[in-house]
């Protein structure tokens, strides 16, 4: 009866235990890279969240027009998620246009985990592959007047939102909706370019086609 007693209480002890893990995992701290695959959906050009036409900037002055914080950027700390959202901190390395005084930057992401018959599954919009820490980028941002956070963030665009900054090519793949993809698949990737549906097929090929102008403008136009 005494060994009953005492398995019963370390089950229990084990129990409370796995109910923090799991919590702490789901709704707090999980680190940089939680989830072993990511979801990432396509821009729905016909409407956007807010009710209005989503249209696809032209070229790299438009973008910068758009935008009151540009920055070169170093992804400084992990990830804090919270319910369809995460932060991370961003170490300011050299500002194009904005505030020259600003050594970091709160980063608003629009991420969402979920865990999906045992595996953690991230969620992103728009094309938009989730910036990795103590990797270097040109973020297009702005300011989001959110007090919790000071110096806040988030991007300008809803499609261009940033690159590497490794002066090389532009790198986008393309997939399908719906389409789960390993992180290992997105590392080194400047966005991921998912078709809704074949009305939409001339915004997917813009989008394919501005991105990598941009990228090319900026890197020619600007030194870093």
């Amino acid at each position: 009866m005494k060994k009953i007693k005492v398995y019963a209480i370390v089950a229990l002890l084990l129990f409370n235990f796995a109910i923090v893990v799991y919590a702490k995992v789901n709704f707090t701290h999980i680190g940089q890279i939680p989830a072993t695959i990511i979801q990432i959906s396509p821009p729905n050009y016909a409407m956007n969240p807010s009710g209005t036409q989503l249209s696809v900037l032209n070229n790299l002055n438009e973008l910068m027009d758009k935008a009151t914080q540009v920055s070169l950027i170093k992804v400084s700390s992990d990830k804090t998620y919270y319910p369809g959202a995460s932060q991370c901190t961003l170490t300011v390395l050299k500002t194009f246009k904005g505030n020259q005084d600003l050594e970091t930057i709160n980063m608003i992401e629009n991420l969402d985990i979920q865990r999906e018959a045992g595996e953690m599954t991230m969620y992103s919009t728009e094309g938009y592959v989730p910036l990795l820490k103590d990797e270097e980028y040109i973020v297009f941002l702005n300011k989001t007047g959110n007090d919790y956070f000071e110096n806040s963030f988030m991007y300008a665009d809803k499609i261009f939102t940033k690159f590497l900054a490794n002066h090389q090519a532009t790198k986008i793949i393309e997939n399908e909706i719906n389409n789960p993809l390993p992180f290992m698949e997105i590392e080194g990737v400047d966005y991921v370019n998912v078709l809704w549906d074949e009305e939409q097929l001339s915004e997917f090929k813009k989008v394919d086609e501005v991105y990598r102008m941009i990228k090319t403008e900026f890197n020619e136009t600007y030194e870093y």
